[in-house]
Order: C-alpha cells, then sequence, then structure tokens
C-alpha cells in the first residue's frame, strides 16, 4: 500500500476512534445520575437527578427508614442500616423498592451496621457490636448474600472503626482507637494481620479516583483536631487540603476523575478538585447525597473503564508504596 494511503487510513481511523470516545463520553456522562435524601427525619424517599440538578423525581419509597444507604456496583440494589431504635441491621433492597430483606442470616453480634459492598462487587464489609461484650466495634465481611461472615483483625481489642474498600477489592482499611485514630490496613481474610497506613495525618477513611491516580481523604493533620477534606496521590499522600466550600461531607468521584459529589450545608453540590469550584445541586438546605449511578458505558465503580470494545482494567494500587 502507497506510504500515503497507509498514513491517511490511520490518521482516518484516529480520528474516528477519537470521536468515538468522546461521543460514548458525553451520552454515558448524561445518562450519570445523583441520588440524594431529605434530611430531618428518618427518610424513606430516595430522589435523583442529573449532574446539573435537572430532571429530578423520587426513585424509591422505602417501606422502612434507611440509613447510610450505599448503591451495589451493578447498580441494582441498595445496602442500608435500620436506624437504631429499629435494632441497627443491614438490610437490602433493590432500586425499584422490591425484595426488603435483612443481608445477615446469622448476624454474629446484635447490631451491625454502616455496610460497604466491595467494588467487585462480591463482599460486604461492615460494623458489628455486642452491647454485653464490649463496647467496642469490630469489623467483619460477608458475601454479598450474607452468608459466611468472618470477623478480621479479632486480635484488636480497640474500638475499630469506618471500614472501608480498597480498589483491589482484597483489602479494607479502618481507623483504629477512639483518641488519635490512626489508618490501618488488612487483607479481607480471617487469618491476615492489620498493618498501620504509615501517614502522618489522623484520617477517617480514603476515596480512590476512578482512575487510581488521585484519592480523597477526610480526616485531620493534628489529633483531634478540625476534620477536613484533603486531596492527594493515589498512595492518599502529598495531601492539600481542600478549601471550606469544597470541604464537603460523604464526597465520591465522579467519573471524571476530576470532580466530587457530597453535601454541604444540607444541599448537594459538586466540586472541581483542581479549581476548588462548587456547584450546588440542590437549594432546598434539606438534602442529603447518598450515591450516583450511570450506564455501563461510563466510569463503573468497580474501578473499571468500559468502552465499546470491552473493558480496561487498571492496575492494583498498593498502598505501601
Amino acid at each position: 500500500m502507497n506510504p500515503q494511503i497507509r498514513m491517511y487510513c490511520k490518521s482516518f481511523c484516529v480520528s474516528w476512534l477519537c470521536l468515538l470516545m468522546f461521543v460514548v463520553s458525553h451520552i454515558a456522562q448524561a445518562k450519570l445520575k445523583i441520588y440524594y435524601m431529605p434530611t430531618g427525619k428518618w427518610e424513606r424517599n430516595l430522589w435523583r437527578m442529573d449532574t446539573n440538578g435537572e430532571n429530578k423525581e423520587l426513585v424509591l419509597e422505602s417501606p422502612v427508614p434507611m440509613l447510610w444507604p450505599t448503591l451495589s456496583p451493578d447498580g441494582k440494589q441498595i445496602l442500608f442500616t435500620l436506624p437504631p431504635f429499629l435494632k441497627a441491621e443491614l438490610m437490602i433492597i433493590n432500586l425499584d423498592g422490591s425484595g426488603l430483606r435483612k443481608l445477615l442470616a446469622a448476624p454474629p453480634r446484635p447490631f451491625n451496621m454502616d455496610g460497604e459492598w466491595s467494588p467487585d462487587g462480591t463482599r460486604i464489609v461492615y460494623q458489628a457490636f455486642d452491647p454485653d461484650l464490649r463496647h467496642s466495634f469490630q469489623v467483619y465481611v460477608t458475601d454479598a448474600q450474607g452468608f459466611n461472615s468472618f470477623q478480621i483483625a479479632p486480635d484488636i481489642e480497640a474500638n475499630m472503626d469506618r471500614p472501608f474498600w480498597f480498589p483491589d477489592s482484597k483489602r479494607i482499611g479502618f481507623t483504629v482507637g477512639k483518641r488519635g485514630a490512626k489508618l490501618h490496613w488488612i487483607d479481607a481474610d480471617p487469618n491476615a494481620k492489620a498493618k498501620e497506613m504509615n501517614h502522618r495525618f489522623f484520617a477517617h477513611w480514603i476515596r480512590w479516583s476512578p482512575n487510581g491516580k488521585r484519592t480523597i481523604v477526610y480526616g485531620s493533620m493534628e489529633e483531634w483536631g478540625q476534620w477536613d477534606l484533603f486531596l492527594g496521590d493515589a498512595p492518599a499522600r502529598k495531601l492539600v487540603p481542600l478549601n471550606d466550600e469544597a470541604n464537603i461531607v460523604g464526597a465520591q468521584w465522579l467519573p471524571d476523575n476530576t470532580h466530587i459529589v457530597g453535601t454541604s450545608g444540607s444541599n448537594v453540590v459538586v466540586a472541581n478538585v483542581d479549581t476548588q469550584e462548587v456547584q450546588r445541586l440542590t437549594d432546598d438546605g434539606q438534602s442529603e447525597f447518598v450515591f450516583w449511578h450511570d450506564s455501563p458505558l461510563a466510569v463503573e465503580t468497580a474501578g473499571k473503564l468500559s468502552i465499546s470494545w470491552g473493558a480496561i482494567k487498571r492496575k492494583t494500587i498498593d498502598a505501601e508504596k
């Protein structure tokens, strides 16, 4: 083939590929929905809207109050906690309102709460405690069906709080101790030993961007200091505090790896972590962000980039680098 023709064909294909990726990205972004709930009482109503705050609609009227709802990676089920006055217990309900059930067939302790799906959707980590044994929280893992629960780091006597998954779905992070709580990580295995994460701050949790290159960290530079939101690199270091407006509650990354969504002043907001500009999506002072969900063409919560010719899996992050 003539070199000029070959170069022309190559340029033509590349141009069409770029156009396809642009169109797919914008179609997927248009279908992304942000879910939120009214505040002020034990709420049962789940609403959703576009990323610009438009097209608000009621999605779910739960038959029971929902605390800390979180969406499964496949976007089909909601995991939540019953309020303490109903006995703190993990529950599952389908996004369409059907299939309400208890998650745990045989709870290891009377009170179970604050569950989080693993990014691959196969397991759930949660907190549990028994007031008759000791008041400190311990961390457990179960499969997505609520069977085969096991305790992690049972040798830790101190309070274990706020468990969260690493992007690889194999490791779990959590804080240890009530005073000067320090981040630890552990393999999701009943025989694994916990290790303290080497950070100079006191943190509650870490969230990785979908492309795995950046993190947002909620914590404090000083023990018992003011809790703030920080932007960091993939190992959650080189931390830079976000300004007061961008210091939002319950922050999660959006698929573009630049914006985060959360709650500020009882309104749902989106913040650009680079410019730290904030856009308010609700203006009623009674809303709380809970999760987002997109079409399968966008960046999934499981940490995969889905495009027209397949899925590209990014590399697992090594927190010990």
